[in-house]
């Protein structure tokens, strides 16, 4: 697969992921808009890929007719439903109430229930948001990726801050 030369964008050997950034008519000025691309070899299709003409309107348009394989219409609204159930993770903002009340949190990560103290949302130089926080019984801090968070539940179980809070402090 080939790398990109983009520092943001992951690869791996089935899959890449890439932001494309760009500026619009509406947006002016400040950081330009992105649209993320993951893309991955072997991601399983329903239906056979349909071959689709390129089309380019502009005056600096390519001079040969080139074609892409692409989704058919009902595997791509098939993919958007599935991309949309994606979104339904677990509720930073429970993380957030959890975090202002000094409330520990059970995460469901990774297949593992794992009981924790909240600290800090952050976005990684990768486009990954991450919840920063303390298993109730280790020391160390730990990371954790919010894609890989399968449910997120508030306990009743308080916690003394070991680190800066900077998710209580937001509520402040």
């Amino acid at each position: 697969m080939p790398q990109s030369n983009n520092p943001v964008s992951r690869c791996t050997e089935t899959s890449e992921a890439d932001r494309i950034y760009y500026r619009g008519p509406l947006q002016p000025r400040g950081s330009p808009p992105r649209v993320k691309l993951d893309l991955a070899s072997d991601e399983r299709m329903v239906e056979a890929p349909v071959q689709r003409q390129v089309t380019h309107l502009y005056t600096d348009g390519i001079e040969s007719v080139m074609f892409a394989r692409c989704y058919t219409l009902a595997e791509l609204l098939g993919e958007k439903i599935r991309a949309l159930g994606e979104r339904a993770r677990p509720d930073v903002e429970l993380v957030r109430f959890a975090a202002a009340n000094r409330l520990c949190i059970d995460l469901s990560y990774e297949d593992t229930l794992i009981r924790v103290e909240p600290y800090s949302v952050r976005r990684t130089h990768d486009d990954d948001v991450v919840l920063y926080a303390c298993e109730t019984d280790s020391p160390s801090y730990g990371r954790y990726r919010t894609e890989d968070i399968q449910d997120v539940e508030v306990t009743s179980q308080p916690f003394v801050p070991r680190f800066a809070n900077e998710l209580a402090a937001l509520d402040g």
